[in-house]
């Protein structure tokens, strides 16, 4: 029995003895997979990520399956793709933690609530649009405003004057006003804002699978629209070859 013992090792990062050198799997249980998928990052592949079908799919069999009938903790929140990806999705999210994390500037996170916000409220066809819109309306203009009172008012050196993060500093309307004024005859730093905002929406779509990348573009252009003239041509201007490729794959001409 203490020779059988030693042969096990630990699985990386999960901290339980799952599987021998043999490559023999040692019996697991729902509480045990559970615990170790509430570990996984957000949009990961629970599938890959947990080498589920090494370690767990001998005892629990498949994934997908073992959610629908096994599980009911409401944290592990997934979307399975049409490519068979079970993604990890974050069950708090809500509509203002969407605005929250957009005007705080992670395209990441952004692209989490939204794809989260997709899930929880049932498909493209339940989930609030035009208020998602709205609120992606409002983040990028918070955004742009920041971004272009920081190059207006601060040296390009940010270890002189330690210029703040998108979430630390949001002008009032009085500054916005003045803000509008000063830019008038500065259409290079507006140019920058727009790049800038487009390289977001980029990122972001990034970061989720291609079939639902549609519906993120959807929300993403439609807010930057209400701020950036000719938002496809700026798009395109700061896509790269990969990201023409993934546009394309959605239906999205930009030409």
């Amino acid at each position: 029995m203490l020779a059988q013992d030693e042969q096990k090792v630990e699985t990386s990062g999960f901290g339980s003895n799952m599987i021998t050198r043999e490559g023999i799997s040692a019996a697991v249980t729902t509480k045990d997979a559970i615990e170790v998928l509430l570990k996984a990052p957000m949009l990961t592949d629970l599938n890959l990520w947990s080498h589920w079908d090494i370690l767990f799919a001998p005892s629990l069999g498949s994934m997908v399956e073992w959610l629908l009938k096994e599980v009911n903790t409401k944290e592990l929140l997934c979307l399975v793709t049409k490519g068979g990806k079970i993604i990890r999705l974050d069950h708090s999210a809500t509509l203002d933690s969407f605005l929250k994390v957009f005007i705080q500037g992670s395209s990441f996170e952004t692209a989490v609530a939204l794809l989260s916000l997709y899930a929880l409220f049932g498909g493209e066809q339940n989930v609030p649009l035009s208020l998602l819109k709205c609120h992606a309306q409002k983040a990028f203009e918070v955004l742009i405003t920041n971004y272009l009172e920081m190059e207006l008012h601060y040296d390009k050196n940010p270890y002189k004057h330690g210029k703040p993060s998108y979430d630390q500093h949001i002008v009032g309307k009085s500054a916005s006003s003045n803000l509008s004024c000063k830019l008038r005859n500065n259409r290079s730093i507006i140019n920058q804002a727009a790049t800038v905002m487009s390289r977001f929406t980029l990122d972001c779509l990034s970061y989720l699978p291609i079939e639902f990348c549609s519906f993120a573009a959807d929300v993403l252009i439609a807010g930057l629209q209400s701020h950036v003239n000719d938002v496809p041509s700026v798009i395109l201007a700061e896509c790269t070859q990969i990201e023409r490729v993934m546009l394309h794959e959605v239906g999205m001409s930009l030409d």
